[in-house]
Parts: structure tokens; C-alpha cells; sequence
């Protein structure tokens, strides 16, 4: 990022993804940590359910930390930011899930 771009509110559709790839990558570990002691003994829905839910809250909260800092978002990005980034996140964060109890399988079986 460049410093004329922290007084420019984000306007296109290039910067709103790159923000929300952004913070789904700033975020995975946050979700995960508040949220790994129960996803492993869930289904997947209500894992994927469950995980939108912590991303959800997390994402926000770095959207409404970075628009105190800088007031680079404009207000009508800030949905269509928070849904996407909290979508790469359950995205991620399912897989990482899946895999785990696929390998969690494997190990009781032997």
C-alpha cells in the first residue's frame, strides 16, 4: 500500500478484493484459535456455520480498526469487505478442518 492511497476511501472492485484477501490472511489464525476446540467435533455445516460466525466478528473488527486508522474505506464497501473476507476465511479454515479430522481418523484406525 502506498501512502497516497490511506487518503483515498477504497472505490473499486480490484481494492475491496485485495483488502478482503488481506484480511482473510490476517485473520485465519484468530478465527482458528477461538474456534479450533469446537469445529473438530462438528459436522461440517456446523462447522462452516460456526466458523462465519467467528470470522465474521473478527474480520469486522479489523475493517473497523483499519477505518479509525486510516478512514480509507467508504462505508458501502465495508459489507461487501467483511463478506468476503469472512468467506476466505471459512474457506480456508473448513479445509484445514476437514483435513485434520480425515488425518484424526486415520490415527485411530491403525
Amino acid at each position: 500500500m502506498h501512502l497516497f492511497d490511506l487518503f483515498l476511501p477504497l472505490r473499486g472492485p480490484k481494492q475491496v478484493a485485495s483488502l478482503a484477501s488481506e484480511l482473510t490472511q490476517r485473520s485465519c489464525a484468530a478465527v482458528w484459535d477461538a474456534a479450533q476446540h469446537r469445529v473438530l467435533s462438528m459436522s461440517v455445516s456446523e462447522a462452516r456455520g460456526y466458523l462465519r460466525a467467528k470470522a465474521t466478528e473478527v474480520v469486522a473488527a479489523k475493517v473497523d480498526a483499519r477505518v479509525l486508522a486510516q478512514r480509507g474505506i467508504a462505508p458501502a464497501a465495508r459489507a461487501n469487505i467483511v463478506s468476503l473476507a469472512a468467506d476466505g476465511v471459512v474457506e480456508r479454515l473448513l479445509n484445514e478442518a476437514i483435513r485434520l479430522k480425515r488425518t484424526q481418523g486415520h490415527r485411530r484406525a491403525a
